[in-house]
């Protein structure tokens, strides 16, 4: 998935909301996720839903990713860094497919710890389609 990276205003979501949903997916109903986000290592809602949730990140080589609008290349790169986090179990097919593009890093070793606790962490408030 490649949820919007700022606010959307209509809806009344922010990054936050898309992480926690895919932590919670994971955990759960035993979903594999894959999320394209911007790289924000230092803020809240990495730390409460990548780390010690997710099971890797691949840090992109390429780090200003440029996306079509409508199919078509209009140039414009992504005005930050971006990486690929996956939740799921798969970690050896995640290497395999990713390592090309970008440094893979093995989180499976936070899960389960204090951080880890999907359980300890305060959902944020979410809009009905979240719920």
């Amino acid at each position: 998935m490649n949820p919007s990276y700022g606010s959307d205003r209509e809806r009344g979501t922010r990054i936050k909301h898309w992480l926690y949903k895919c932590a919670y997916a994971h955990k759960r109903h035993d979903s594999e996720v894959l999320a394209l986000v911007p790289v924000a290592t230092n803020t809240s809602h990495w730390k409460s839903y990548v780390f010690g949730r997710a099971s890797a990140v691949v840090f992109l080589y390429d780090t200003r990713l440029k996306f079509l609008v409508d199919g078509v290349d209009t140039g414009k790169g992504a005005p930050m860094s971006c990486a690929m986090v996956y939740w799921g179990e798969h970690f050896e097919r995640l290497w395999k497919t990713f390592n090309q593009f970008g440094a893979v890093v093995d989180l499976r070793h936070l899960i389960n710890t204090r951080i880890g606790a999907l359980e300890d962490i305060e959902q944020p408030p979410l809009i009905d389609e979240f719920e």
